[in-house]
């Protein structure tokens, strides 16, 4: 008999994970906010989703990895970013800290990962890939300013959005990316 644990957090309530603080989702296991929830990780806190393991985001909540704050996402992690038929749909994991990708994650919604100037995204699995729900829904924000540096590493984007802030980019440096079925779109 398998026992799945599952924590939801609702209605303005939020789950902060605090300076020196670890939360670990195991396979089969749920962290889910809705309905205006929060998943907060603070600087010095660190989340972790395993492989089969959920973070779910849905009805304008939200997951705010702090700047200091870490969120990894091992191989096989599913992440889930829902907010009904809006094509901008407001389910967002905004990376102000560090997110490390080991991996290759199972991604679905018509949420959006939002990246700020002050992120740090580590590739310890070699791979980037998020593919949308198709052109013209946004599943990637990169704020005023934002550089998602991929490095020596790969970033794959496909069928879908991604919105570019001032002075926005990915760099590549000596790693590869591939881009197909994406609209790319700029504030300047």
């Amino acid at each position: 008999m398998t026992t799945s644990y599952c924590v939801y957090i609702n209605k303005d309530s939020r789950f902060i994970v605090q300076n020196g603080g670890y939360a670990e989702v195991l396979s089969d296991g749920l962290l889910s906010a809705g309905f205006g929830g929060q998943v907060r990780i603070e600087k010095g806190g660190e989340a972790r989703i395993g492989s089969g393991g959920i973070l779910r985001v849905s009805q304008d909540s939200k997951c705010l990895v702090e700047d200091g704050g870490k969120l990894v996402l091992e191989p096989g992690a599913i992440v889930q970013l829902w907010d009904g038929d809006d094509p901008f749909g407001r389910a967002v994991l905004e990376v102000q800290g560090e997110l490390e990708v080991q991996g290759s994650i199972d991604f679905s919604g018509n949420g959006f990962f939002d990246f700020f100037q002050s992120h740090i995204i580590s590739l310890t699995g070699g791979i980037f890939r998020i593919e949308g729900r198709g052109i013209g829904k946004r599943f990637l924000r990169l704020r005023n300013n934002t550089t998602l540096d991929i490095g020596d590493n790969t970033v794959e984007l496909l069928e879908g959005l991604a919105e570019y802030g001032n002075y926005a980019k990915i760099s590549v440096g000596q790693g590869e990316a591939f881009i197909s079925n994406m609209e790319l779109k700029t504030g300047g």
